[in-house]
């Protein structure tokens, strides 16, 4: 009975206690409960999306009705059914992030940690930018593709293919 674990249950934890321990030093005595002086607190589920999530990062994140993302749980959301499939970002509802995967799917409520980002694929894509600063919150077009950094220029506006910016591909998503 070596591998077999006692539960104790506590009012703020559960202490989890080797067999051998139990008998050892707890059989034939009675428990006292104190509270437990080195366990840490046990924080409650994040109702919100954490701030530091790539998606919280950008200034405009509200703003991205095109943004390009991926669902990638491992088979923990949905028993995997959505797992690889690409949408299109919708908006957040508490520590969900609304995702259309298609005009025939439902709207799905994923949570935020099973969600990346789009990597662009090909020229003339249109992206945003994932760094913040001067670039984010921006639609640009893909205007040459590279597989280490990329060149866009803008899509909307009087500098319209006018200016044009090298930004590493790791800082871009997809959008439509």
């Amino acid at each position: 009975m070596s591998g077999t674990v006692l539960m104790i249950a506590t009012c703020s934890s559960i202490l989890q206690l080797p067999w051998q321990f139990y008998q050892q030093h707890l059989l034939g005595h009675q428990l006292s409960v104190q509270p437990p002086l080195t366990l840490p607190k046990i924080l409650p589920l994040a109702k919100v999306v954490a701030n530091n999530f790539w998606l919280m990062r950008l200034p405009h994140c509200d703003t991205f009705g095109s943004l390009h993302i991926t669902i990638n749980s491992n088979s923990k959301f949905d028993d995997g059914k959505w797992d690889g499939q690409v949408g299109i970002y919708k908006g957040i509802d508490g520590n969900h992030v609304l995702v259309c995967i298609s005009s025939n799917a439902p709207l799905l409520l994923v949570p935020y940690w099973y969600l990346d980002w789009t990597c662009p694929s090909q020229k003339w894509q249109m992206v945003h930018c994932l760094e913040t600063g001067k670039f984010s919150g921006v639609w640009y077009l893909l205007f040459e593709y590279g597989e280490v950094q990329s060149k866009v220029t803008v899509f909307h506006g009087g500098n319209k293919g006018k200016s044009f910016h090298d930004i590493p591909m790791h800082l871009l998503t997809a959008a439509s």
